[in-house]
């Protein structure tokens, strides 16, 4: 029964290769120019541009979230209906995703100067290459925010001058220059801000006693 069954298969293919042909085109050699162009290619700048790519592949969404959420929070329909905190996280999280998946094999996937100190401190990643990744990553986040201020430009000119007239200046959490910073509220303090520990209580009061401990401060 199976030597039947591998007869009739063996026939239908046969029958099958008999009425179609395949043409394979071959493809184009490669020229001993391009060849040599790829060996002589220094390793490093490929590694600083997959860096650049990859900070600017998720900076530029997550901060274009960002604007879109800010500079329309007087507008009559609400922020909210521009964007918010759930928007901006998963434009940032979709963005280094992105530039995990896209460039993470030629570099690493830093992507931040903090991550590439890390990993030549404890995980043995060459110092000589921490300047060159370094730059590479501020230029890609430079990149991004100019892309941002071109596209955004007179939106964020606007605001700005909202913001001037209603006497709030720029530099405030809202503000214009929250665009590309990120600056407390008036009530909070500016101990351990970088990290957002809310958990911890790290928000003061504008009549709180200034003889209280720093502990009791941060714990209140």
């Amino acid at each position: 029964m199976y030597a039947n069954y591998q007869t009739v298969e063996m026939g239908a293919t046969e029958a099958v290769q008999q009425h179609s042909s395949r043409n394979v085109v071959a493809g184009k050699p490669v020229s001993q120019r391009k060849l040599d162009f790829e060996h002589a290619r220094p390793r490093w700048l490929r590694e600083c541009m997959a860096e650049a790519t990859g900070v600017f592949f998720y900076v530029f969404p997550g901060i274009a979230a960002i604007t879109t959420f800010t500079i329309n929070g007087a507008n009559p329909l609400g922020a909210s209906a521009f964007g918010g905190i759930f928007q901006i996280g998963w434009a940032f999280a979709i963005g280094i995703a992105f530039a995990i998946i896209t460039c993470a094999s030629t570099s690493g996937g830093h992507f931040n100067p903090a991550i590439t100190i890390c990993f030549a401190v404890w995980q043995g990643f060459p110092w000589k290459k921490v300047p060159h990744y370094i730059f590479s990553q501020i230029f890609g986040s430079f990149m991004a925010g100019m892309l941002l201020m071109g596209m955004y430009w007179p939106e964020i000119q606007a605001f700005k001058a909202e913001s001037i007239a209603a006497g709030k200046g720029l530099v405030y959490n809202g503000g214009p220059a929250s665009i590309l910073c990120t600056f407390p509220n008036p009530t909070q303090t500016w101990v351990l801000f970088p990290g957002q520990l809310n958990h911890w209580g790290i928000f003061t009061n504008k009549n709180q006693k200034p003889g209280l401990p720093l502990p009791h401060r941060i714990l209140r």
